[in-house]
């Protein structure tokens, strides 16, 4: 019973601990021809000690992880491709795959 609740309280800090909040999302992917703009569910958690966001746009699932930040910009994987991210302010967002294929624009709901 002792190492039960030792093993418990060690992977605490190890969960990763989820937010889900709701945005306006314009997603754009140019190869198939496709244009999202409504409301859209974000998902985000930390794992493995990067920030990764799942944002859902109707049925489309978009996965975001962001690996280094330098200011307004990151550098991310979009869907497991590199990408990059700029931030506008603290609610609007910018994100790109590297070759420009899929773009998500992000922002509050107030907006």
């Amino acid at each position: 019973m002792r190492y039960a609740v030792a093993a418990l309280l060690l992977c605490v800090p190890c969960a990763a601990s989820a937010q889900t909040y709701r945005l306006k999302c314009e997603y754009f992917n140019v190869p198939e021809s496709e244009l999202l703009d409504q409301a859209c569910s974000a998902k985000s958690t930390t794992q493995n000690g990067q920030d990764v966001t799942e944002f859902r746009i109707g049925r489309r699932v978009i996965r975001i992880a962001v690996l280094d930040r330098q200011g307004i910009w990151a550098r991310i994987t979009f869907n497991g491709r590199p990408g990059m991210r700029y931030e506008h302010d603290r609610e609007t967002f910018s994100y790109s795959s590297a070759d420009l294929t899929e773009t998500l624009d992000t922002s509050s709901l107030k907006r």
